[in-house]
């Protein structure tokens, strides 16, 4: 099992035509970080029209987490 989050999500965002990854190095974008409260990584969230909709943080599982956290946010 791949213990990184990374090739995990970004496959499973591959497979969703109406869904965007968007990745963010928080420390160089230290605003966005902040407004969204990013106090550890790795942090997902769902934005969906503007609003954070949901959010997970560190390593939960994989592709079945990742497509059901998917699934049931948009």
């Amino acid at each position: 099992m791949n213990t990184w989050i990374g090739p995990v999500l970004k496959g499973e965002i591959t497979k969703q035509a109406d869904v965007d990854l968007l990745k963010i190095d928080v420390d160089e974008f230290d605003e966005i970080a902040m407004h969204y409260e990013i106090r550890a990584m790795p942090t997902v969230i769902f934005v969906k029209d503007g609003q954070e909709i949901d959010r997970f943080v560190g390593f939960r599982g994989g592709a079945d987490f990742i497509n059901d956290f998917i699934n049931k946010n948009k």
